[in-house]
C-alpha cells in the first residue's frame, strides 16, 4: 500500500485553527522530526490536537508511513480512538499503512477493533480487502469477529474476494470464516471468487460445501460470474458440479451472453460445444452475436457466425446486428453480416434503417457499402 505523504504547504493551511504550540507540534510530526516530538511530549505538548478534518498527529504519522513516530505518539498518550470526520481512526489507518507492530501497540492501548468509518468499514475489513494477512492475524488474536458484516452485509472474506485478494481469503478460510455467508445483494464468497477467476479458492469453497447453483438477488449464479472472469479452466471446474449452464438472471442474461459481452471467445466456444443455444436472447433482445459486434474480438464474431448465429434477430427496440455494427463504425463486421444475409432495409423502433444510421454518423465508407448492397 502506497504511503500518503502530507505536503507541508497543505498542512500549514490546515493548521490555521490550531494554537501556536499545536501548530509546531503537528509540523514536527509531518517532518518526521522524532527528537523534537519526543521533546515536545516531555514538555507537555498535546498529542491530540486536531486539524479541521479531525486528523491528529498520530493519524498523519501512520498515513505517512512514519511507524517509529507513530509508536512515540502512542506511548505519549495519543488517543488511539480519535476519529476523523469521515470516521477513520488510527487503527483503521494502521491497517492500511503500518506494520503489525503499530497495530499491536494500538490494540494494547485499547483501540476499538470494531470501530467503522462512515462507509461502514472496519480496520479488519480494510486489512482483508488489501490482503494484509499479518494484520489480520493481529486482529484475530485480539478477538476480532471474523464474520462481522459491513457494507452490504459483506464479511471480511467477501471483501477480500471482491478485491481479488486470494492470500487474505485463504487465510480467513483457514481460520473459520463462514463460506456460506450471503451479502444483502445475495452474493456469496464463491460468487466473488468466480468473478475474479480465483479457481483454487473456488474449488476449496465448493469442497467445503458452497453451492454452485445458489442465486443472487438478481438471480446470477457462480457460473455467470465465472463466464465473466475469462478463466476457462474455472468454468470447466464448475461443470463438474452440474451447474445450470443455461440459467438466466433477472435480465434474462445467460452465461453464454455474459461470456460474449466480455469478449471471452474460448468460454463461448466451450459453452456452445456443451449444447448451449447460440441464438438465445436476453430480455432486451440482445444476442451473443450482438455482443460480439459491439466488442473487440473478431474471433468471437466469426465463431458465432460459424456456429449458426442468426444475423436478423432484433432487439426489443428493433436493432439488428447490422445496425449495431453501423453504430459502432465497424465496416468489416457490417460487410460480413451483409454477406451472411442481413436484412439491409430493416427498421428499428424509430423507423430508421441501417443506411439512415450511417448517414447520421456521416460515415461515407459505411454509406457506400450499404448503398452498393441495395440499401434504400
Amino acid at each position: 500500500m502506497l504511503k500518503k505523504f502530507i505536503p507541508l504547504s497543505f498542512i500549514f493551511i490546515l493548521l490555521i485553527s490550531c494554537s501556536v504550540s499545536e501548530k509546531d507540534f503537528l509540523e514536527y510530526e509531518v517532518k518526521n522530526e522524532l527528537s523534537k516530538v519526543q521533546s515536545a511530549l516531555e514538555k507537555g505538548a498535546n498529542p491530540n490536537a486536531k486539524l479541521d478534518d479531525g486528523s491528529t498527529a498520530l493519524m498523519l504519522a501512520i498515513q505517512s508511513g512514519y511507524d517509529e513516530m507513530a509508536k512515540v505518539l502512542i506511548e505519549g498518550n495519543a488517543d488511539a480512538n480519535a476519529k476523523r470526520i469521515n470516521g477513520e481512526s488510527p487503527l483503521y489507518l494502521a491497517a492500511q499503512y503500518s506494520d503489525s507492530s503499530v497495530v499491536n501497540l494500538l490494540l494494547q492501548k485499547k483501540a476499538d477493533i470494531d470501530a467503522r468509518n462512515q462507509d461502514g468499514l472496519s480496520a479488519f475489513d480494510i486489512a482483508a480487502l488489501l490482503g494484509r494477512t499479518s494484520i489480520l492475524k493481529s486482529f484475530l488474536d485480539a478477538g476480532a469477529n471474523i464474520n462481522a458484516k459491513s457494507i452490504e452485509d459483506m464479511t471480511p472474506l467477501m471483501l477480500s474476494l471482491a478485491y481479488g485478494m486470494d492470500t487474505s481469503a485463504q487465510y480467513l478460510m483457514s481460520n473459520g470464516a463462514d463460506i456460506n455467508a450471503v451479502s444483502s445483494t445475495g452474493f456469496t464468497p464463491l460468487m466473488y471468487a468466480c468473478f475474479h477467476g480465483l479457481q483454487n479458492i473456488a474449488t476449496q469453497l465448493i469442497e467445503k460445501g458452497a453451492s454452485v447453483n445458489q442465486e443472487s438477488e438478481m438471480n446470477k449464479t457462480a457460473f455467470h460470474l465465472a463466464a465473466a472472469s475469462g478463466n476457462l479452466e474455472l468454468v470447466k471446474m464448475l461443470m463438474q458440479y452440474s451447474p445450470d449452464i443455461n440459467a438466466k438472471d433477472n435480465d434474462g442474461v445467460s452465461p453464454l451472453l455474459v461470456a460474449c459481452e466480455f469478449g471471452h471467445t474460448d468460454i463461448a466456444r466451450y459453452l456452445i460445444e456443451k449444447a448451449v443455444l447460440v441464438n438465445q436472447q436476453a430480455d432486451d433482445g440482445f444476442t451473443p452475436l450482438m455482443h460480439a459486434v459491439q466488442g473487440e474480438s473478431s474471433d468471437l464474431f466469426y465463431l458465432l457466425l460459424e456456429k449458426g448465429a442468426n444475423v436478423n434477430v432484433k432487439t426489443k427496440n428493433g436493432l439488428t446486428a447490422l445496425m449495431i455494427a453501423i453504430d459502432a463504425n465497424k465496416i468489416d463486421f457490417a460487410s460480413v453480416l451483409l454477406k451472411k444475409g442481413a436484412n439491409i432495409n430493416e427498421v428499428n423502433e424509430e423507423g430508421k434503417t441501417a443506411l439512415k444510421l450511417a448517414e447520421e454518423l456521416k460515415n461515407q465508407q459505411l454509406i457506400s457499402l450499404l448503398k452498393s448492397a441495395g440499401a434504400k
